[in-house]
């Protein structure tokens, strides 16, 4: 916005007449975009990379909430809500930040008192794991791609193919959590997830 403001203001400065052979003149503008308007626009683009158990592309657990939105940009929305409530009701509360896609959206869990990042989960099919699954895949796909690390996580009842939650990684730290209804990945998260449903 910045340098069309420039342009506006300098307009006099930049006008380029070209005689045409009717006489009328032909008005040339040239808009220039600075190093930071360039690298705001570029990371404004939301999550993008593989899905794996640490996070999304470079944005990883860990990370502050200032340094996720350097890479991704800003959230489409952003909420607090309280803590995991099987973590007892010392909970600390979550900060979530929603974008929404053309196909899902994905949402980042941070820590309130941190501001690091915590989890993440996805429901959009433009994402897709480091073994090449995305959310609407077969659990065949989700075989193939991670074969002898995939378990179940029984929560109620055990995990098959139609239904249930598989992952891969260590639960007590990071992982990757692929939850299955009627056969397809219905959504795919990662990080320290903490189960509360």
């Amino acid at each position: 916005m910045r340098g069309i403001l420039l342009i506006l203001a300098l307009a006099p400065a930049l006008l380029v007449g070209c005689g045409d052979d009717d006489g009328e003149t032909t008005v040339a503008i040239t808009e220039t975009v600075t190093e930071a308007e360039t690298t705001e626009a570029g990371t404004a683009e939301g999550p993008q990379g593989e899905l794996t158990q640490r996070g999304i592309g470079s944005v990883e657990a860990g990370l502050t909430t200032a340094e996720v939105r350097a890479e991704f940009g800003p959230p489409d929305h952003e909420r607090q809500v309280p803590g995991c409530p099987l973590a007892g009701p010392n909970a600390p509360p979550i900060l979530q930040w929603t974008w929404e896609g053309t196909d899902g959206s994905t949402v980042l869990d941070f820590d309130v008192s941190s501001e690091k990042l915590v989890s993440y989960r996805t429901t959009s099919t433009e994402l897709e794991s480091a073994a090449g699954v995305r959310v609407g895949d077969p659990f065949q796909a989700l075989r193939r791609g991670y074969g002898d690390q995939l378990q179940d996580l029984p929560l109620g009842a055990p995990a098959n193919e139609r239904v249930g939650l598989w992952y891969i990684g260590n639960p007590e730290r990071l992982w990757q959590l692929f939850d299955l209804r009627g056969g397809k990945v219905r959504n795919i998260q990662g990080g320290d997830i903490q189960i509360c449903e």
